[in-house]
């Protein structure tokens, strides 16, 4: 018998397991992907999406082993860590304050704050904003822009060595990687055992007295749908509420001011700009964030360069829950996502109102007529927390409404999403699970 079992192995599944093996708990992890084998990762990971195309923005290797698409997610020992670009923010306070389409955070930032500080502690980065931006966030602010960190830890960090260093170091730690199938025995409004197959034929017997869903923003909404059905015979075969982050190039600054302001923030390449918070919830706009690409990558001219070359905006924007965005798991997890009229209306309007603040700040901006957006390979919110949770949604505490022994803590538990990069949210659900099942056990 586990003191906890946990369904994957990225971010959300090492932040719980991590701290309770630290608190002499029993963990046994269950990774439906490889230890090592790339390749298999990849074609494990494919996502069947026939509207919007969903897969990762960023290249990294899946047309060398024969896939056609890189995928929004990995499957593997280490999770999306693996591919993962390293970009750690937290949410900001008004994504906690948002109500959309029947949801919302059943809390508010501060519930979250001691954990992101424990996230920073544990992957080794500062949660404390850099004080010699504090002149260039006093004037953007005196323009009406919030300056926006979007990456407090820029070194990518991998948790197939982490997992191996607390194998070495916890032998309550098992990990079963290469399930081919996980039958969960439900009973009594829990689970009271699992059985998993592995490629190699292998079947192992899972008791635990919680289990904890951690296997991505994809998957997990699958599990939790298997479970509710098994729990309560009520089937939710489309699970709506996807969320992703569209980013796509808005127009092009031409830098005439504050050129050493603009210098400063593209050599750091961790700034953005939005609008303030309290506006940004007054209007009800989306949490966008404008990033600052310039067009000559080159760093040994002067300062004055920038008043010679156009510097690309690019829009990261935050997506709100809608109803025909979801999950269709009758069709081997099809997703049903597109970017619809009203988040380009969202958008437009955030663009419109931000452009003369960013010229008053730096220059001219050419605004493009049609943003050609593309996801960003985050997502979210099929199964969201709430404060009176029904059907396949979740607790505040993250347990699943039917299974009182069965947690999720991945971005498919978002109520809404913001614009941040989920990742350092996610690890700050897994510490403070991991928490509350100390203080449970």
């Amino acid at each position: 018998m586990y003191d906890i079992a946990i369904y994957g192995s990225g971010f959300a599944g090492y932040s719980v397991a991590a701290p309770l093996l630290e608190r002499g708990y029993s963990v046994v992890v269950v990774e439906k992907g490889p230890r090592n084998d790339f390749r298999k990762s990849v074609e494990l990971a494919q996502v069947i999406s026939p509207w919007q195309t969903v897969e990762s923005a960023v290249h990294f290797g899946a047309v060398e082993f024969g896939v056609a698409a890189n995928p929004p997610r990995f499957i593997g020992l280490g999770g999306t860590s693996s591919v993962w670009s390293g970009r750690w923010r937290p949410l900001d306070a008004v994504d906690f304050l948002r109500f959309k389409d029947g949801r919302s955070w059943p809390f508010d930032i501060s519930e979250l704050e001691p954990h992101y500080l424990a996230a920073s502690v544990r992957f080794e980065f500062s949660l404390r904003n850099n004080l010699d931006f504090e002149p260039i966030r006093r004037r953007a602010l005196n323009c009406g822009l919030r300056l926006v960190q979007t990456a407090l830890q820029t070194e990518p960090i991998r948790l197939t060595e982490r997992w191996g260093r607390l194998e070495d170091d916890y032998p309550r730690l098992v990990i079963l990687s290469d399930a081919a199938q996980t039958e969960f025995n439900v009973s009594n409004g829990t689970i009271e055992d699992v059985f998993v197959r592995r490629n190699n034929g292998h079947r192992t017997k899972i008791e635990a007295h919680d289990h904890v869903i951690a296997a991505g923003g994809i998957a997990s909404a699958g599990l939790v749908g298997e479970l509710h059905h098994a729990a309560t015979g009520c089937l939710q075969p489309f699970l709506d509420g996807y969320m992703d982050h569209p980013k796509g190039l808005a127009g092009t600054l031409w830098p005439t001011r504050g050129l050493e302001d603009l210098d400063e923030l593209l050599k750091q390449n961790e700034f953005g700009l939005s609008l303030p918070e309290d506006e940004l919830l007054q209007r009800g706009i989306g949490n966008h964030v404008v990033l600052l690409e310039p067009t000559d990558s080159r760093r040994d001219r002067a300062v004055a360069r920038w008043s010679k070359h156009a510097i690309k905006l690019r829009l990261s924007a935050e997506q709100f829950p809608e109803k025909w965005n979801g999950i269709d798991y009758r069709r081997s997890s099809e997703v049903r996502w597109r970017i619809s009229v009203d988040t380009r209306r969202d958008v437009n309007l955030f663009f419109r109102l931000i452009s003369p603040r960013i010229e008053a700040l730096f220059g001219r901006v050419d605004g493009k007529a049609w943003i050609d957006f593309v996801g960003a390979s985050h997502p979210a919110g099929c199964t969201p927390m709430s404060s009176k949770p029904s059907g396949c949604q979740l607790h505040p505490n993250g347990r699943l409404n039917s299974l009182t022994n069965v947690y999720c803590i991945s971005s498919s538990a978002f109520p809404c999403g913001g614009s941040a990069n989920p990742t350092m949210t996610i690890a700050a659900l897994g510490n403070r699970l991991s928490e509350q099942l100390t203080c449970n056990g």
